[in-house]
């Protein structure tokens, strides 16, 4: 070599020793000692040394780098949730495993597609607001619920949460988008709206005077969601207005409290 050369004709000693990271080699470590004469040529040898130097901090990064990007393909494959990278225009320029199952579609069915693609119509409005603030950088940020059109037609609730991605100098590049099933907590709490919707139907058919008492928070004693009946019984007319101090005589009203505490400890069901 060069400095192995110049280190025979200015009586130096050399060791050169190859500098392997995986299989890659990164440079070479050079010593030189001092023996017979001088070198007249030391600034080039001192360059030498730094450029490997240079060199192998380089391909160190590199090599930092590399073992990021297999860390996060790694991450972006096998994530249990749907994650999609989204170009500035809204396109997918990628999509996992899981957000292709989660449409009931292939990661080639989503090449090319959208965002306001796979959305709802009736949710699109939303969408679109938010891709603009984000680009806009009015928000860091979105995380909101969404109706999601499946390859057959059907829907499906999920929860999006995207976040921008910036570059070394903070210039927003792309996004990545986070898709998480929820549809099974949608449709339960849509079926106990509809069932308490129907308990509210078949009490004020009924002609049953009731009202549900607020028991905690700020305002105990306060008469909830009042059926028909029980307004014209006692004249009461808005919910979450009136207390039950107001309905029941003050001679009562100590007793009533009294079961209401008595209804909060276990096994108890009714009081009279």
């Amino acid at each position: 070599s060069l400095i192995g050369r110049h280190a025979e004709q200015h009586h130096l000693a050399s060791l050169s020793i190859p500098v392997e990271r995986g299989v890659d080699d990164v440079g070479v470590v050079v010593e030189l000692v001092a023996g017979r004469g001088r070198c007249e040529n030391e600034a080039l040898v001192a360059a030498v040394v730094r450029q490997l130097g240079d060199t192998i901090r380089q391909k160190e990064v590199q090599a930092r780098l590399s073992s990021a990007e297999r860390d996060f393909q790694t991450a972006f494959t096998d994530a249990p949730v749907g994650v999609a990278m989204i170009r500035l225009d809204g396109t997918l320029e990628h999509a996992n495993a899981a957000l292709a199952n989660f449409l009931g579609c292939s990661r080639d069915d989503l090449a090319g597609s959208s965002l306001t693609a796979i959305t709802h119509p009736d949710d699109r409005d939303l969408g679109f607001r938010e891709h603009r603030a984000l680009l806009e950088e009015l928000v860091d940020g979105s995380d909101t619920e969404r109706r999601c059109l499946l390859i057959d037609g059907s829907e499906r609730w999920a929860r999006v949460t995207i976040r921008p991605v910036r570059d070394a100098w903070g210039t927003i590049t792309k996004f990545i988008s986070l898709v998480r099933d929820i549809d099974a907590r949608k449709r339960a709490e849509s079926d106990a709206q509809a069932a308490r919707a129907r308990l509210r139907a078949t009490f004020d058919e009924s002609g049953v005077a009731m009202a549900l008492v607020q028991t905690d928070g700020e305002r105990p004693g306060v008469l909830r969601e009042p059926t028909h009946a029980f307004v014209r019984l006692t004249g009461t007319e808005a919910d979450g207005v009136a207390c039950v101090d107001a309905v029941i005589h003050s001679d009562f009203t100590g007793q009533f409290y009294e079961g209401v505490e008595r209804l909060a400890m276990p096994g108890a069901e009714v009081f009279h």
